[in-house]
């Protein structure tokens, strides 16, 4: 059977005492120094980590901000750029409208002035024209009674004029008796000249 020594039991107390004294002293202090460096360096690995993450985090959300303003901005400036080239476009083809205003209107202008020319070099023509007219009617009716009375004197076989004249004088009066003769058929038979 078994023996209980209590020497034994002492000495295993006491070994087991010291032991644990060395193993303390110079084990877990020193193992429990590198676990706690350890978790230490874990857990600030962990709140480095945390804290990156959290940079992370509000960088990622100061970049979709920026990224939404950019984007606003962006639509902004489109729409301002439209609205200036529609406003650019209106201001030219009101330019242009009141340039082909202003042409058209120096061309009304210029044709009312021509007509107004035109009117009055016809009014000047017209005029010249019936003055001529009524000097040739004068002279049309001056030669129809020469002719009548060339007519009625070599119709009779004499010329009581043609003596008077010289001999200078007279092919002249034929000559002028001759046109108004032809002068006066030309109107009696309705040729206009």
């Amino acid at each position: 059977m078994l023996k209980i020594d209590p020497w034994n039991i002492i000495w295993t107390v006491v070994n087991l005492l010291f032991l644990y004294w060395i193993f303390k002293k110079f084990l877990f202090d020193r193992v429990m120094g590198v676990i706690n460096q350890r978790d230490e360096m874990i857990q600030k690995q962990f709140s480095e980590a945390k804290k990156s993450q959290d940079d992370a985090e509000s960088l990622k959300s100061d970049y979709k901000k920026k990224l939404e303003s950019a984007k606003t901005q962006a639509d902004q400036i489109i729409l301002d750029a439209r609205a200036r080239a529609e406003a650019e476009q209106e201001k030219a083809l009101e330019r242009t409208r009141q340039e082909a205003d202003s042409m058209l209107e120096k061309a009304k202008a210029d044709i009312a002035s021509e007509q107004d020319k035109a009117t009055k070099a016809a009014e000047a023509e017209i005029a010249k024209i019936v003055g001529l007219m009524i000097r040739f009617g004068a002279l049309l009716r001056f030669s129809q009674m020469i002719a009548a009375f060339r007519i009625n004197f070599e119709a009779a076989g004499q010329c009581l004029i043609m003596p008077i004249f010289d001999a200078r004088v007279a092919p002249f009066f034929r000559n002028f008796c001759t046109f108004c003769i032809a002068a006066a058929q030309v109107q009696n038979t309705g040729i206009v000249i």
